[in-house]
């Protein structure tokens, strides 16, 4: 591990593992694994969804060339397009939650080979055939997606 992957991990251990950016960043490092993501909360039709972008690698030199990090001071540059970026490469994933009582539903969404995959939280996958852009685009899509399943 070379002298930035150190300062890296040293920054994430002085701050007990995690650091929250000023673009609402949260970086961590668990289980040798250091992670970035980003949440939104949407509220459709009187609905709370949550919306996460999540990347994570065991890799310190990956997440360095994946943000292009050249100093710890660098994860203050990072925001929610570059998660969004990795996210479109395959890099990354997005999960979208409906907050209801104790069990919430939610989709996870990654891509594999160009397509965009969706799993719900019973283990359906499947390939989504719709364009989804934006945050609100896969916040509609969850949504819609657990209204018409069957009581």
């Amino acid at each position: 591990m070379n002298l930035l992957a150190h300062a890296i991990l040293d920054f994430l251990e002085d701050h007990d593992g995690y650091y929250l950016n000023s673009h609402s960043i949260e970086f961590g490092f668990l289980n040798n694994s250091i992670t970035a993501d980003y949440a939104e909360i949407f509220k459709p039709q009187n609905k709370h969804i949550e919306l996460c972008l999540h990347y994570s690698s065991r890799n310190i030199q990956k997440f360095m060339r994946d943000f292009a990090v050249a100093s710890s001071k660098d994860l203050d540059n990072i925001t929610n397009h570059d998660l969004w970026r990795l996210f479109r490469s395959g890099a990354g994933e997005i999960s979208c939650y409906i907050e209801e009582d104790y069990d919430s539903p939610f989709l996870t969404f990654t891509y594999e080979n160009s397509h965009l995959i969706a799993r719900s939280d019973d283990g359906e996958e499947y390939i989504v055939m719709e364009s989804l852009a934006t945050a609100n685009d896969f916040a509609d899509y969850t949504l819609l997606y657990f209204e018409k399943l069957p009581e």
